[in-house]
This record gives structure tokens, sequence and C-alpha cells, in this order.
């Protein structure tokens, strides 16, 4: 009996349906076993208009949760957004970043620095674009950071190092090995404090230190701001105990909302910052930056992310001296000053009214410890004599360029 011939269209189905067939086991296989190590991620970044191009990334991530430091996490990509967005300058910067991980934050912002055009147009090193130190301190992130940093060809503003950011005093003096705590003005960290598990961590656990007498990653960013009071030190971090799955489960099984809405590691953070002298002040993310990242996400990554309560649960740290919050307690109400110049081109400050003179004159001689301001700057500054006052500042500023002009006025005004 002679064989019946398939016709064309039931071969065409049959091997679809077992194509299919074969790469859901595949993908499931994947899944369990962890077959796949590795994954390359692509970012496409909304940029300001001062960024000539539009910006992309492309990041080699490991798939799962072995070794933190080298998995793509959302935070990342979120405090890249934020940084262009304006949270960091692209012109006249020197940033730091804490725990870089696969290096989407730095390796973006320093090719949007590279791309961004000189809003004042004056040239030179008033100029330059912003440059990013990223580090790390585990041996493989580091590695594929610098394999992330070629395949992107990032630019030479852009240096990838390895740094301990626990420590206190003591990682400080190992940072200036690499660059002048002094010369920084911003501190960035994305999803760089998590309650250590034992002694060994993976992939840039910055907020450890318990074993070491508690001089962590807090007791690191005191030291820094203690250096250099102007820097500007903002975490990114991720509050696993709210939204997304983790309410929605609550709420199914009856619990009341506000019964832990913190993660335990934040909360060890924010005491371990004010037994270092921070302030850590926290805030949500900007609703203009979370929607230019779901923007540009995949419809299925912008889902997990969802679920997994990304979008509710990272939070802004800024850290910032507790003088800062001396100075909430005590404000005065409507307090006006104008920082303006004078004929002879310096800075000076000018007040409403004499109260308003007296109260900035007491809060910067009361936290001139923490600015680094001197007792002659504040009497040059807020003098009350007015001519006396213009008088004195044109000898006691003879000689300086305006860049030492303007950075002795900031540290008498931060406070005010």
């Amino acid at each position: 009996m002679a064989a019946r011939a398939v016709p064309k269209r039931h071969r065409a189905a049959a091997l679809a349906y077992f194509g299919g067939l074969a790469t859901a086991t595949a993908i499931a296989l994947d899944e369990w076993l962890d077959l796949r190590k590795w994954r390359t991620v692509r970012h496409v970044l909304t940029t300001p208009v001062s960024v000539d191009m539009k910006l992309h990334t492309r990041v080699r991530a490991a798939e799962g949760e072995a070794g933190q430091g080298c998995v793509d996490w959302p935070a990342g990509r979120v405090l890249l957004q934020w940084a262009v967005d304006g949270g960091v300058p692209l012109r006249h910067g020197s940033v730091l970043e804490v725990g870089a991980g696969v290096g989407v934050t730095s390796i973006g912002l320093a090719l949007a620095a590279s791309c961004s055009s000189d809003a004042g147009g004056g040239g030179g090193s008033d100029g330059d674009p912003t440059r990013v130190l990223a580090t790390d301190v585990c041996d493989s992130a580091l590695a594929n950071l610098h394999r992330n940093a070629a395949e992107n060809e990032a630019p030479a503003l852009l240096r990838v190092e390895r740094w301990d950011a626990a420590g206190g005093t003591e990682a400080v003096r190992r940072l200036s090995r690499l660059v002048d705590p002094r010369t920084l003005t911003h501190v960035i960290g994305a999803d760089i404090v998590s309650v250590p598990i034992g002694s060994g961590g993976g992939g840039g656990n910055a907020a450890g230190g318990e074993a070491a007498g508690g001089d962590g990653l807090e007791a690191t960013l005191a030291a820094l701001l203690a250096e250099n009071p102007a820097l500007r030190v903002t975490l990114l971090l991720f509050n696993r105990v709210s939204g997304g799955a983790v309410t929605a489960l609550a709420g199914a099984a009856g619990m009341p909302e506000g019964g832990c809405t913190l993660d335990p590691a934040l909360a060890r953070f924010e005491r371990r910052c004010a037994a270092h002298g921070l302030r850590a002040c926290r805030s949500p993310v900007p609703e203009g930056c979370l929607r230019h990242v779901a923007e540009a996400l995949p419809l299925r990554e912008r889902g997990l992310w969802a679920l997994g309560g990304v979008w509710d649960g990272l939070q802004l740290y800024e850290a910032l001296k507790l003088a800062y919050e001396l100075l909430r307690e005590r404000d005065e109400e409507d307090l006006e000053l104008a920082i303006e110049e004078d004929e002879a081109g310096n800075p000076i400050v000018k007040f409403a009214h004499h109260s308003n003179r007296r109260f900035s004159d007491k809060v910067a001689r009361d936290t001139s410890d923490v600015t680094g301001a001197t007792i002659t700057d504040i009497d040059c500054i807020f003098g009350w004599n007015e001519q006396e006052r213009e008088r004195s500042m044109q000898q006691h500023y003879a000689g300086l360029d305006l860049a030492s002009r303007i950075e002795r006025l900031a540290r008498v005004t931060m406070m005010v």
C-alpha cells in the first residue's frame, strides 16, 4: 500500500509546533539550570537638549543573582536617568560612583558628558566636561566593568578603579591615591546598601563594616564630607518591602498598611548615618525621571519592574551634615538674600533687612567647623558697616582669582 504524502501546510504547522516546543523547553531549562550565564542589555537614554545626540548603552550582565556586582539592577538605570536629568552637571563636575557594578550609570554619564555642549560658551577649563570615577570592590564586577566600558567606547572621561568604600578615614586615604577628595563635586551610588550576610560579600555591599568596628559606608561618607563640605552625596536605594507584589500580598493576607514600610537595611543605614553625624534625607524619585525610564523600557521589562515594586521602592537619599538639620530647627521666616557682584567684580551678599544678616552671620559662625569658612571671610561678607565691609572685602580678596572668591563665599553661605 502506497504511503500518503503529507501536505506542505501540515508539515509547516508541525515544524512550527515542535520548534516552539523546543524553544520553550530550552528557555525553561535555562531558567531552572542557569545554563546561560551572561546576557547583553541595551538601555536607551532620554537626554537633555544640551546633549548633541541620542545615547544608548550596551552592557554585559550576569543572569540570576550569583555575583551581585555583575547583575543589571534597575536602580543603576534609574540613577543614570536622574543624573542626566539634572542631578549631576554634565560640565564642571567630578563624580565618584561607589559600587558601579556593570557600569550602566558611570558609562552612560561619561557618554552624556562627552556629547554635551558647553552651555556657558566660555570654552577653556570652565567648559570641561564632567569626569567620572567608577569604583567597585568585587573582582568579577571590575573585570566586567572594564569590558563594558571598552565595548561602549567610553571616553577618557571615565576611569575604572578598585576601591573599597568601607573604612571611614582609611577609605578616604586610599581614595586619595586615585583622586583628590577635595576636587570631587558628587558621590553617587545605586542599590549599594544591604544587610551584610557573613563576612564575605559580593558585588559592592558597601554598607558593611560591622566586623571592623562599624567603619562602613556611612563612616566613609562622613569622612568625605569632613574633607570636602561642599560635596553632594546622593544614593539611589531600593526599599524592598514597599510597593509591587509585596504590598499586594500583604493586602491579600489582611495585613494593615504601615506595618513594615521600610527595609531593615535602609533603616540601619539611616541609624548609622546619624551615629556618624549625618542626616540621610529620603525622598521619592522625581516622576519625570521615572517616566523617562518607563518610556524607554520594553513592555515586558516595565511589567516586571512593577511586579517587583521597583517604581514604588526606589528612594533617593542625600547625606547631609547634621548642621543642616540644626539650621532647619531655627530657620528664620522670610529669609531673603541674593548673591551679586560689586563694582570690582567681587561676589557679595545682599540682604532684605538686617535681621537676615544677623541670622546668617550666626549660622555661618556656628557651622564654620563644618563648612571650613574662616572668621575673616565671615567678617568680610557679613560685616555690619556696608562701606567698611566692601573696603575690607576688596583688601581681603586682592590677588585671588574669581574661582577662589566664589569658593570662599560658598563656604560662608552654604548653610544659609
